[in-house]
């Protein structure tokens, strides 16, 4: 068998073409100073960005359809002081990804800010973390604010021209290496050998490949785990039916709690008067019990009418066409009609754990005695917290920390092992 590692990877940051223009569903936003990982990809298959300086930041109210300007700039100057303090700390550690301020930053966030002075989250940084799918602020360990911040707080705001989608494709196009794309992985099988994956392409039933490791992105581990807010309490046994589970990966993957996430697409009439940029529902950013109402708007292109919403789903009885009918409600507060539905998408979005499982070890675990186990090794939000550059940076740290050697001739076996 040749020496091969295959990546099972999941994409939120995807686009949409519709009316020939490019509309971003999920990750889109990027400061210029904050994302060198994402940058330096980017130019390597020569992907260009467009400024988004003169979009909007701004808090709407839907009774009356008017809107006002956040306080951007300030709110993001303001925590800089402490979220510098908290990256070099992180950074001494030696550590990777979310593992690495987890010891830190690992109490609630409202908690956390108090204990350093500061009284809540300033309101771009809260809304902007709410908005982009994190959840309620005052639900999740400091420690993801501050990853979400130190990704957002310097250089110009800018997305790609294009939209992500076509820097996934120009990547993929780039490597010396087949990527498999539209398919589902429908058995991976480990043993002391290796790996066999089981993936359906196309039409295509029972297409194996075989690999000494495999690299595990995104929720798919995570099979039909917690999800966020949810009425649901789940009791079972975990399990996840694609791929057999160690003791160790089910006792983990258990305490992991993803988002039930949508994007909701509308053709809208009577909203001209909205410029483009982002928009933020503040009446739906604070309180848990209003989730299926959405928490922020985006208008693309000041030349259509086509309307982006955000919204939360608890995944049992507000999902899909719930938060569909809540978007239109907010819509028709506002003074504007909804033409057509255009689509929607759901994202099993941004795992993560409790601030008392951050802080009882969860990512040393997952760090030290995850890691390789089963010839597997995990990226993706759980670890690196759920942004590109996260994802991206954290991805080199690991093949660089398991994979990597000074050498120059390669040496075997060749994954490091680190003594106990």
């Amino acid at each position: 068998m040749n020496s091969k590692i295959l990546k099972v990877a999941e994409l939120s940051c995807n686009s949409s073409s519709r009316f020939r223009k490019i509309y971003d569903l999920g990750g889109q936003v990027l400061a210029t100073n904050s994302a060198p990982t994402i940058f330096h990809l980017a130019n390597q298959v020569n992907s260009e960005t467009e400024d988004l300086t003169t979009h909007k930041f701004s808090i709407v109210n839907t009774s009356t359809g008017t809107y006002n300007d956040t306080k951007l700039t300030n709110d993001y100057i303001s925590i800089i002081p402490l979220t510098l303090n908290l990256q070099n700390k992180a950074k001494a550690t030696g550590l990777i990804g979310v593992h690495a301020i987890s010891h830190i930053a690992s109490d609630p966030t409202p908690a956390f800010l108090k204990s350093n002075g500061i009284n809540s989250v300033p309101v771009s940084v809260a809304y902007g973390f709410t908005a982009s799918g994190y959840g309620f602020v005052g639900d999740m360990g400091y420690g993801y604010v501050h990853e979400f911040v130190k990704s957002s707080m310097a250089g110009k705001v800018v997305r790609f021209r294009g939209g992500y989608g076509s820097v996934w494709e120009k990547i993929s196009e780039s490597v010396e290496m087949k990527v498999v794309c539209n398919a589902r992985v429908v058995m991976v099988r480990r043993d002391g050998d290796g790996v066999c994956v089981e993936v359906e392409v196309g039409e295509k039933e029972g297409v194996e490949f075989e690999f000494d490791k495999v690299i595990v992105s995104g929720s798919f581990a995570l099979g039909r785990g917690k999800v966020y807010r949810s009425p649901l309490e789940t009791k079972e046994e975990f399990v996840n039916e694609a791929m057999d589970l160690s003791d160790l990966e089910k006792e983990l993957f258990s305490k992991v709690e993803t988002i039930d996430y949508y994007t909701t697409v509308l053709k809208i009439d009577g909203l001209d008067h909205i410029p483009v940029g982002f928009y933020y529902f503040e009446e739906f950013m604070d309180d848990p019990n209003t989730i299926g109402n959405p928490v922020a708007m985006q208008r693309f292109y000041s030349d259509t009418n086509i309307f982006l919403f955000w919204s939360y789903g608890n995944s049992v009885d507000i999902v899909g066409e719930t938060v569909i009918q809540l978007a239109v409600d907010a819509v028709t507060r506002m003074g504007g009609k909804v033409k057509k539905v255009i689509l929607q998408r759901r994202f099993k979005y941004f795992p993560h754990v409790n601030s008392q499982e951050m802080k009882d070890g969860f990512y040393e675990k997952l760090e030290n005695q995850l890691q390789g186990q089963k010839n597997t090794y995990y990226v993706g939000g759980l670890m690196a917290f759920e942004l590109t550059e996260r994802n991206a940076s954290y991805a080199f740290d690991l093949v660089l920390k398991h994979f990597g050697s000074d050498n120059a001739e390669p040496s075997f076996p060749y994954v490091k092992v680190q003594n106990s």
